[in-house]
């Protein structure tokens, strides 16, 4: 089951960590540690009068999200690893997805209870490979990673779109580009 930790601490511009509005990351260097580890910060439209959030994950949705981290973005650091976190966590707080991580991740087109190939949020889970993560030193960053990205700022400003930047899906144009970090344009709604 999943909980969302919600601390009642007003925000001002005094105690919002500066956004990256437009910045391109090249070499992405960790943001300053937020002012509490428990909390990741929410940007974006009306971010003054957001609480602080963070999701209390289940070993469920623990695994979820470390496995989706490992096979989207296992070849970029561990910083471009915890923005892929930092999407999956803004959709479970955004109302227009599902309120779990595993749902999150696993989002996308259906055909008789099977993801239709190449029709899913995250494209590993419906590319018809495995889903189990081989790489055992890969795999233990990835889950390092999410452990370090629920305790920390979300970097991505609110971020709940992203895509590799060798590509360039249709759907972009619909949304507010807020950073690249790495190989990875992130997008949220406006």
């Amino acid at each position: 089951m999943l909980k969302v930790v919600i601390l009642g601490l007003a925000l001002s511009a005094g105690n919002v960590l500066p956004t990256m509005m437009g910045s391109d990351i090249a070499s992405a260097k960790p943001p300053e540690e937020p002012r509490s580890s428990e909390v990741s910060y929410i940007y974006g439209p009306g971010a003054a009068n957001r609480q602080f959030k963070r999701l209390e994950l289940s070993e469920k949705d623990f695994r979820c999200a470390a496995v989706a981290v490992y096979f989207e973005a296992n070849n970029q650091s561990v910083y471009g690893q915890r923005a892929v976190y930092h999407v999956i966590a803004n959709r479970v707080l955004d109302p227009d997805f599902p309120s779990d991580v595993c749902s999150v991740v696993k989002q996308g087109r259906y055909w008789k209870g099977h993801p239709i190939r190449e029709k899913c949020h995250f494209s590993y889970f419906c590319d018809g490979k495995s889903d189990n993560p081989r790489a055992k030193k890969e795999w233990k960053i990835a889950q390092a990673a999410v452990r370090e990205a629920n305790r920390e700022s979300d970097y991505t400003q609110g971020a709940t779109y992203y895509h590799a930047d060798y590509v360039s899906p249709y759907w972009k144009e619909f949304y507010v580009r807020t950073t690249k970090i790495e190989k990875h344009i992130f997008y949220r709604k406006e």
